[in-house]
């Protein structure tokens, strides 16, 4: 009995030892966890890291140098062209947002103290990525990248005399920042939600390139090659009669220069070949004239007031014109003094009245066929009576004329059936008076400069006869 009371007592004693160094187990567990509550149980992992043992501040130090080693990688054509840690690059973890999650965890141990000394507690934080715009916009530029950029290129038109030609566009590998840094920052921030520690890649696109403003196709630069290519085919014709002269590529190149690819005009070379080329081959007023008589001779007229003189200022500005209009045209200069019909430098084309003073005796030709000749009486042969030499248009013509006029020989004042001036109040008409003609009458019986002709002869050219028509006196 005494043995088995013995063997109960040492039985409770040891049980309160247990009890008591459960106690004492607990109480010194609890004692520690509280002692260490701003440390992380043993087996607690956070994002795939033992974090057993540190406190916050050294938790996220080692995110922090997980974070470091991640990367921002920009491949173009599968070749690395910008390598560099996002830490550089203005990227840094949200350490308020890691550290409020991390406390929650804290928190949970010590509420739970035992929770975690048999299991492995494992969390996973959402660990925010902050980002510094500014450090950003200076890191992740062009310039950056280690691949010489080759700048696009418009499109361009250049000219010279074979015609106009387009330098075509230059697609270039330049990029503007504007595009570089939304696509990286959008795939950076798409890429580190999920994971922090993995690589950023970005491969750059085909249409993040600069492209240029002004295509080969573009409507500007069809519209200039056009233009151009109308300023080399356009001509001006001028029309002589059945003879032209062609104002065409060979000539206009002088005259014109493109100048911000607007046709220009050189007004000094256009005033040149109206100069030299037009008047000196087509006009023919007051030069010296030489015609072949009808007695098959040749005479040069001392003047010339008959004929064709282009209008050189109203000339310049319709050309000027007509170039701008890039439009060809066939037409007549235009005339400041203009005959009666021209073919060529050829002013009298066959028609006109041709007076022989020495021999007294005129032809009227239209066309190169004779209407009428006759003999004529012309001025006496003095100082203010012989009639004028030269060539010169008939202005008018009158039927019937009152003829006054009064002069140091004498006074005149009569009515004559027809009335064909030409020069300085001398004319042709009728003179009824007379009985004869031709001969040597004038040299003793002459007129005050008028031809004197018979009233049927005067008829016949009266009837025939056009304002503008030349009549040509010589001796």
């Amino acid at each position: 009995m005494n043995k088995k009371k013995k063997k109960n007592k040492v039985l409770r004693v040891t049980l309160f030892m247990i009890v008591i160094l459960i106690i004492a187990g607990i109480s010194g567990f609890l004692f520690y966890n509280k002692a260490n509550r701003d440390i992380f149980a043993k087996n607690t992992n956070i994002n795939g890291y033992n974090m057993g043992g540190k406190t916050i501040d050294t938790a996220f130090d080692v995110l922090n140098s997980e974070f470091a080693q991640t990367r921002l990688i920009i491949t173009e054509n599968e070749q690395t062209i910008f390598n560099a840690p996002l830490c550089e690059l203005g990227f840094s973890l949200d350490r308020d947002g890691a550290v409020t999650q991390m406390q929650a965890i804290l928190k949970e141990k010590e509420e739970h103290p035992f929770s975690s000394i048999v299991d492995e507690k494992v969390y996973n934080i959402d660990v925010a990525v902050n980002l510094d715009e500014e450090l950003f916009g200076r890191a992740v530029v062009q310039n950056a990248v280690i691949v010489e950029r080759v700048p696009c290129e418009n499109a361009y038109v250049t000219y010279d005399e074979t015609g106009a030609h387009v330098t075509p566009e230059v697609y270039g590998t330049t990029f503007r920042n504007e595009k570089l840094q939304p696509l990286v920052k959008e795939k950076a921030l798409d890429v580190l939600k999920d994971s922090i520690t993995t690589n950023v890649e970005v491969a750059l696109p085909s249409d993040i390139y600069d492209l240029p403003e002004i295509c080969s196709d573009d409507p500007s630069i069809i519209e200039k090659v056009n233009q151009y290519n109308k300023l080399m085919n356009m001509t001006i014709t001028y029309q002589f009669g059945t003879q032209t002269e062609v104002l065409d590529w060979s000539k206009i190149k002088d005259m014109t220069f493109m100048e911000n690819d607007q046709v220009k005009l050189n007004d000094a070379a256009i005033s040149e070949y109206l100069t030299y080329t037009l008047e000196a081959n087509y006009n023919t007023i007051y030069y010296e004239r030489t015609i072949q008589t009808s007695y098959g001779t040749s005479v040069t007229l001392p003047s010339n007031d008959y004929g064709y003189q282009i209008d050189h200022n109203a000339e310049l500005a319709l050309l000027k014109e007509n170039l701008y209009a890039l439009e060809s045209v066939a037409r007549e200069p235009v005339y400041a003094i203009k005959g009666y019909q021209r073919n060529g430098r050829d002013d009298l084309c066959g028609t006109y009245v041709e007076v022989n003073l020495s021999a007294q005796h005129l032809w009227f030709y239209i066309n190169g066929g004779l209407v009428v000749e006759s003999d004529f009486v012309s001025g006496l042969p003095t100082a203010e009576r012989e009639t004028v030499q030269g060539a010169f248009p008939m202005p008018y013509k009158e039927s019937p004329s009152h003829l006054v006029g009064a002069g140091v020989s004498g006074n005149w004042d009569v009515t004559v059936q027809y009335w064909m001036p030409f020069c300085n109040g001398q004319g042709l008409h009728d003179a009824s008076w007379r009985s004869s003609f031709g001969g040597t009458i004038y040299q003793s019986n002459g007129s005050h400069g008028c031809v004197n002709l018979p009233t049927n002869v005067a008829a016949v050219i009266y009837e025939n006869i056009q304002p503008g028509m030349p009549i040509i006196l010589y001796k």
